[in-house]
């Protein structure tokens, strides 16, 4: 019997993937869960094994091209009787799939989400906080921040949203909390999920959690991604203050700056006469 494997779905807001690398030819023997081929997302690159055993016939698709999700990749001959596939269409089993930190794609997203957000008004508030008193009792201005946020957003749902094309917008219950993350490959977005129901040391420990599979290149592709709200941060960067840019579709985003200095305007002075 002949298998058709398409691209499967990668997770919510994926809709295609570039062909990186092939890990068989045609003509070779596979088993269940052996390697097939390395894709590239706008999140992670994945590598998708095989759902049959069987000999691999033609790839439909050459390395380095991008196809939508649905696309048949290869097709696989195999004496399984689950892999009938009715009319010669393709399955749409979605094996489990190991993820790589991103190799190809990663800069171009970034680039292409800018030029995205630049068509987008931004409107800057600046507020100074004193977090010491969050240091001393052991939570770090990141997490205050988080925390904060998420109260918020639960105050003022209108920015818990997600801009349509059509103009309208999209209101969220829950809280998908985004945190944009730094890494080897550049900047991804691990998303923790119902932010919300979490309180603040399970909120620290979820932040703490996703955002070193990130790091790592652990974080699938669905956990990078589906945020309705997303903070930014430059880290250990020396810097007063930073402007973030809402990614689409959210409508917000909330950019935050930690520093161990306050920061005070030099008093006025007297002017020089010419």
């Amino acid at each position: 019997m002949r298998h058709r494997f398409a691209l499967p779905d990668l997770g919510e807001g994926i809709a295609e993937g570039e062909v990186v690398e092939w890990l068989v030819r045609p003509g070779q023997t596979v088993a269940a869960d052996d390697p097939l081929v390395e894709v590239a997302t706008d999140k992670v690159n994945v590598v998708i094994p095989s759902p049959v055993a069987g000999e691999v016939g033609d790839l439909c698709v050459a390395a380095g091209e991008v196809v939508p999700v649905g696309t048949v990749l290869l097709e696989i001959a195999t004496d399984e009787p689950a892999a009938a596939i009715a009319d010669g269409g393709a399955s749409d089993d979605a094996p489990a799939v190991a993820t790589r930190a991103p190799r190809r794609t990663g800069r171009e997203t970034i680039a292409r989400r800018l030029t995205e957000a630049a068509a987008v008004p931004v409107v800057t508030n600046v507020d100074a906080a004193d977090f010491e008193a969050v240091k001393s009792a052991g939570v770090s201005p990141l997490v205050a921040v988080a925390r904060a946020v998420v109260m918020a957003l639960g105050e003022h749902p209108a920015l818990n949203a997600w801009a349509l094309p059509d103009g309208g917008r999209r209101e969220h219950d829950a809280v998908h909390l985004g945190i944009a993350t730094q890494t080897a490959s550049g900047l991804v977005v691990p998303v923790v999920r119902d932010a919300d129901r979490l309180g603040t040391a399970e909120l620290g420990h979820a932040l703490a959690e996703s955002t070193t599979r990130a790091r790592e290149g652990r974080a699938a592709p669905d956990e990078l991604c589906g945020s309705t709200f997303t903070i930014t941060s430059p880290g250990r960067s020396s810097t007063t203050g930073t402007w973030s840019s809402a990614s689409s579709p959210t409508c917000r985003s909330r950019s935050t700056t930690a520093r161990s200095t306050v920061w005070r305007p030099r008093p006025s002075s007297p002017a020089r006469s010419s």
